[in-house]
């Protein structure tokens, strides 16, 4: 199976960050289930390493789903990332591109061999959210000199995917969605 050379026996809980936003879950959501607006949205973080041209989304039962969008050149590597401990397991095409995992209805992953986010998104009201993000890595990532970076950039990019929700939400209530 997909997930099984993550060795998710081995990895250890390292953290959990919860953000509130003003949107619906299915508004915010939505941005976890493609790649069209990396170019708007990411030009100077996601858009610089991962191609959306050549993402490739795989459909399974139940709604659930993955997508895999590669990396610009296969030899990239997070430089984040590198020289973090690592699930030695993990197949070198997850090295060339960016995986991503819908568990429907409200869970996201991007699996990765130096430390695996949990993303589930939870409903407040029809107007509000609340995202959960819950890290897993190998042994001897807690506490890695280059863990604050790889946090640092993954909130950048959260910030960029989330900036927008809540005037998104106010476009999706007005008179032309009715």
């Amino acid at each position: 199976g997909h997930l099984e050379q993550f060795q998710p026996e081995s990895l250890r809980f390292i953290e959990k960050h919860g953000y509130d936003l003003k949107c619906n879950v299915k508004v915010l959501l939505d941005a976890f289930l493609e790649t069209y607006h990396l170019k708007s949205i990411h030009p100077q973080t996601v858009d610089r390493f991962l191609d959306s041209r050549g993402t490739h989304a795989v459909l399974w039962r139940n709604g659930n789903s993955m997508m895999c969008t590669p990396h610009r050149r296969a030899d990239w590597r997070d430089p984040g990332a590198v020289g973090m401990p690592e699930v030695q397991t993990v197949e070198s095409i997850f090295a060339q591109q960016n995986p991503s995992y819908l568990f429907y209805p409200n869970l996201v992953t991007p699996p990765s061999a130096t430390g695996t986010p949990i993303i589930t998104f939870w409903p407040k009201t029809a107007r509000s959210m609340t995202v959960d993000v819950h890290w897993f890595a190998p042994d001897g990532a807690e506490g890695h000199e280059l863990w604050p970076t790889r946090m640092s950039n993954f909130e950048r990019i959260l910030e960029e995917d989330t900036q927008f929700a809540p005037r998104i939400q106010e476009s999706v209530e007005t008179a032309g969605f009715k």
